[in-house]
């Protein structure tokens, strides 16, 4: 999808979006980007009118144009039938859960397999703030031999509190987030002697 998007008028918008219904990727010139953003700060509008919450308004825009939703939702439908919404409202089956877990490990498994074969070297990065959440995936990579770098981890041992390196709304790495995620894959390289030698 790079560049998937782009900066306009102060906001953060795609630029490449994917069509739900036959899952074509789309991308848009600036002239279609900015007409669809005027489009959804005069929807904005009207809803502040309503007396809309931001955070309502922001589940709205990502609905609408966040490519990465669009493909949250399709592989939800793929695996389990569901809508996002309510998947994410109820506990899915365990078989459900299994189907997702094997399908991802057998995704991982061909790009490790791909990367092999053209000689590839992978760091993997385990994200989110809640280590619980990336347990399962961070031993399955190991169990591989695969270099994986744990941003949880990290966090816990630096003492770093989740509200210092996150956007409050979406849980987004912020600034020092990010920086956090650059310093790690920097030491990983060094560690594992990726750079080339002058």
């Amino acid at each position: 999808l790079f560049p998937q998007a782009t900066v306009l008028r102060g906001k953060f918008v795609d630029q490449a979006t994917i069509e739900v219904t036959d899952g074509v990727l789309q991308r848009k010139t600036m002239p279609e980007i900015d007409a669809r953003l005027r489009a959804y700060e005069k929807k904005q509008q009207e809803k502040e009118n309503k007396n809309y919450s931001i955070s309502s308004q922001v589940i709205s825009f990502l609905k609408q144009y966040s490519t990465s939703a669009h493909i949250v939702r399709k592989s939800l439908n793929k695996f389990i039938g569901n809508s996002l919404r309510s998947s994410l409202k109820t506990e899915l089956p365990e078989t459900d859960q299994n189907k997702i877990i094997q399908a991802n490990r057998q995704a991982l498994l061909e790009f490790i397999n791909y990367a092999n074969t053209m000689d590839i070297p992978i760091i993997f990065l385990t994200f989110s703030i809640q280590q619980e959440k990336t347990a399962d995936i961070y031993s399955f990579l190991k169990s591989q031999n695969q270099y994986v770098v744990d941003y949880p981890t990290y966090l816990q041992e630096n003492d770093i509190s989740k509200e210092e390196v996150q956007w409050p709304i979406d849980g987004h790495p912020n600034n020092k987030g990010n920086e956090i995620i650059a310093r790690m894959y920097i030491d990983a390289i060094e560690a594992q002697n990726l750079l080339p030698r002058r």
